[in-house]
């Protein structure tokens, strides 16, 4: 028998452009149910006294979070949608960056309506929570 045929660029291309976009809707999902429970039991952000120290905990709590949602997502789908290590590598810089950057708007959208915000609607803790996330899938995940 014949060894099956090697796919070609552009099958390679869109297969990766599945996958990441596979991944992207992976953590955006988890990262949208973190802030609905967030909107539903915590209060709006207030300027507070401690406020660059009280923001460090909260970085660590998004991370803790990512980690834990990270976790839960390797035990729901084990496998990697992609199975590149490079391509791997890429989605774990780039895909935090694009579900921060989708979150921080629709934060924007809701701060512009007059609806409160979490912390987590702001770039930077999405972007740590997405990250930790990520890089949870990457070190548990299998290639399947």
């Amino acid at each position: 028998m014949l060894p099956p045929p090697l796919p070609t660029r552009m099958e390679f291309l869109l297969e990766l452009l599945l996958e990441i976009f596979g991944e992207f809707i992976l953590q955006f999902v988890f990262e949208a149910i973190s802030q609905a429970f967030l909107h539903l039991f915590n209060r709006p952000v207030r300027p507070e006294p401690g406020g660059v120290s009280s923001a460090w905990w909260a970085i660590a709590g998004y991370a803790l979070l990512g980690v834990g949602c990270g976790a839960f997502s390797v035990w729901l789908l084990p496998h990697f949608f992609i199975h590149s290590h490079v391509a791997r590598l890429v989605n774990l810089a780039v895909t935090p960056v694009l579900v921060a950057g989708a979150v921080a708007l629709l934060g924007r959208r809701r701060s512009r309506r007059g609806l409160g915000v979490v912390r987590l609607d702001k770039f930077t803790y999405a972007y740590v929570f997405a990250f930790a996330m990520g890089a949870m899938r990457f070190a548990m995940g299998s290639v399947g």
